[in-house]
């Protein structure tokens, strides 16, 4: 069991608690794990962050209240607080009141993402230049490995559902017994490297082979679907537009799409019911994903920044499906 840790809130937490203040929050109890790393470290089962300036993990909610010096609230939850954690602190006179946009917003913000978007380019480069049949997935690792590290790039992080790979590359699609690169199969690849405390972010699918119609079908859904998206996803609207205007792309094929917050080492999803509005200077990853009607699936990712002109791109992996062959 992790002890309850009190400490002083460091100053790159000022503009969150400001925002606190704002809101009228006491306090922010943080369960995801993006957040928690964001503001005092994952391996804590929660985190307290107090307007007054204090952070506290631990293992118990209540307790790590009660560590940061939290009164009755109100406090600040995230959409992922189990029903019963909710129900044990409404019991102590703790007001609770939903903080998910606050939090995601504080995730969104200040972050310089460009050059982790380069490493994530420089690793797409490093995955297209030797993809070939019967490929093992482990040279492919080797391969992001060598080119990041040149670049400059030492680090990385585990997207959520992530496949087979290391923390700067992961994979699906190959043959799960030898963990070799199939002909007709999509092969789905993430790049998440790390730099400067700032994450790179995007997936490109390929298919070693020529694609049949359904596979096509499939990508040309997904392909269509993200640049909705992306298109959505500008400054004075609110982001769950981007969601949506997916949602219509895809039409009665099975997919889904993601808004992430890419920093505190996770990602952290945007809420289907999110007020927030899109801001110039936010940074956030965008994922779609649609099934693909043979197996396996068709997946694209970007980091996107939001400019005042517009979203801009800034990985530029390809948002459609590579054939080679």
């Amino acid at each position: 069991m992790t002890r309850t840790a009190a400490a002083p809130a460091g100053p790159d937490l000022d503009r969150l608690r400001a925002a606190m203040t704002e809101a009228g929050f006491e306090a922010l109890l943080l369960t995801s794990e993006a957040a928690r790393g964001h503001v005092l470290g994952a391996e804590h089962a929660v985190v307290v962050l107090t307007a007054a300036g204090t952070v506290a993990g631990g293992s118990d909610p209540a307790g790590a209240l009660r560590a940061a010096g939290a009164g009755t609230g109100p406090a600040g939850f995230e959409d992922d607080l189990p029903w019963e954690v909710f129900g044990r602190l409404s019991n102590t006179g703790i007001t609770l009141r939903p903080a998910a946009d606050l939090i995601f917003g504080e995730l969104i913000r200040g972050a310089d993402a460009e050059s982790a978007a380069e490493l994530a380019a420089v690793g797409y480069t490093a995955v297209m230049d030797h993809l070939h049949v019967g490929m093992d997935v482990r040279e492919i690792t080797a391969n992001v490995d060598r080119s990041l590290r040149r670049a400059g790039g030492l680090l990385g992080w585990y997207p959520p559902g992530a496949g087979v790979g290391s923390d700067l590359v992961t994979m699906h699609g190959h043959d799960p017994r030898t963990a070799q690169l199939r002909a007709t199969s999509p092969l789905r690849y993430t790049l998440h490297p790390v730099l400067d405390g700032c994450q790179g972010f995007a997936t490109a699918t390929a298919v070693l082979s020529k694609a049949t119609p359904a596979l096509r079908d499939a990508a040309e859904s997904c392909s269509t679907a993200m640049e909705s998206l992306i298109a959505a996803v500008r400054p004075g609207a609110p982001l769950r537009d981007g969601l949506a205007a997916a949602e219509r792309e895809f039409g009665e094929r099975p997919g889904s799409s993601r808004i992430l917050a890419l920093r505190g080492g996770s990602a952290l999803p945007l809420g289907p019911s999110s007020e927030l509005l899109g801001e110039p200077g936010t940074v956030l990853g965008v994922r779609a994903t649609v099934a693909a009607p043979e197996g396996g699936a068709v997946e694209l990712a970007e980091t996107v920044l939001i400019t005042g002109s517009g979203p801009q791109r800034l990985v530029k992996t390809p948002l459609r499906l590579v054939e080679l062959y």
